[in-house]
């Protein structure tokens, strides 16, 4: 009790809190499992800071180009980070961070200060665009948007937004192209250059690949595809 009296060895707060959470976590896997630490610093902890919608684990490793056996691992270790929640009709186990304060936490000036817990959002981005590009430029109509698998349908719904925050033009406008091609089978076409148009404005404008982007996300897609920044060409 005596030792709890002790302010010197309580946490400052959310960030003090969080800087100890993250040092028993890396503690204990430096003891048991140090070949995870680099998995989770420079795949797992970046895909999960950049994730549109909290993922179930199969998503996450998927998503983090990780073996699902050593992310269940990862995640049993962060567990006081990034526990596991029922969330959804369906009633999924999905991997959501404790409050939002961890992402802050994780992706501001203060956690950058110490390299174990500083995290890269683009690297994030970059890691789930490849993952998502891979899938949705594989899918083609014939009933693949109505019975895509949870894969597929986040790939759907977030392949443009990741390409976009990773910086990767040439591919951006392909996607865009492709997808929309998908929606436009089932008449939502319009739908989702709305969406599109709606993510650009709340979170891509001011990147470097998209900052001087007109208002028209339609007009800007077909001005860069007739450009030959799509299909695989350079900035």
């Amino acid at each position: 009790m005596a030792e709890l009296n002790d302010p010197g060895i309580l946490p400052a707060g959310l960030t003090g809190a969080y800087d100890l959470a993250f040092a028993v976590l890396s503690a204990a896997l430096q003891k048991d499992r140090p070949d995870l630490l680099p998995i989770l610093r420079q795949r797992v902890l970046p895909v999960l800071v950049a994730v549109r919608e909290a993922p179930t684990l199969e998503q996450l490793a998927w998503l983090a180009s990780a073996d699902e056996g050593i992310v269940t691992e990862l995640m049993g270790y962060a567990a006081n980070l990034f526990p596991l929640r029922s969330t959804g009709p369906e009633g999924h186990m999905r991997v959501s961070p404790y409050h939002k304060s961890v992402l802050d936490w994780l992706t501001s000036s203060p956690a950058s200060q110490a390299s174990a817990a500083s995290v890269s959002p683009t690297t994030g981005h970059a890691l789930a665009a490849a993952a998502c590009h891979s899938i949705a430029a594989s899918l083609s109509y014939s009933g693949a948007v109505q019975s895509a698998n949870d894969k597929q349908a986040y790939a759907l719904r977030h392949t443009i937004v990741h390409l976009a925050l990773a910086g990767d033009v040439s591919r951006l406008v392909e996607a865009v192209l492709h997808v929309c091609d998908l929606y436009c089978n089932r008449g939502r076409g319009q739908g989702l250059l709305h969406l599109a148009t709606g993510w650009c404005r709340r979170d891509l404008m001011g990147t470097a690949c998209v900052g001087s982007m007109p208002c028209s996300f339609k007009g800007w897609v077909f001005a860069c595809r007739d450009r030959g920044l799509g299909a695989g060409a350079q900035e």
